[in-house]
């Protein structure tokens, strides 16, 4: 599940509610500054710990080039 901002409060509330009422097991957290953002060790710490596998990637989906460029690394089971 691919979620954007994710260096925000709103996001962040959203990616914990896809885990904890959905059962979401993957999570493509992007943000501008990525696992550089404050709090962004510890969200993909609480998340990991609920049972999520996290990846974080610096990416400004405004920049399509660069967002075309993440997407293609999604693997196959996964998109």
């Amino acid at each position: 599940m691919l979620v954007t901002g994710a260096s925000g409060t709103l996001a962040a509330i959203v990616a914990r509610h896809l885990v904890l009422a959905h059962g979401v097991r993957h999570l493509l957290l992007l943000s501008r500054r990525g696992p550089a953002a404050p709090d962004a060790a510890e969200l993909a710490a609480e998340l990991t710990g609920l049972g999520a596998s996290v990846d974080q990637v610096a990416c400004d989906v405004t920049d399509f080039d660069a967002l075309a460029a993440v997407l293609a690394d999604v693997p196959a089971g996964r998109r």
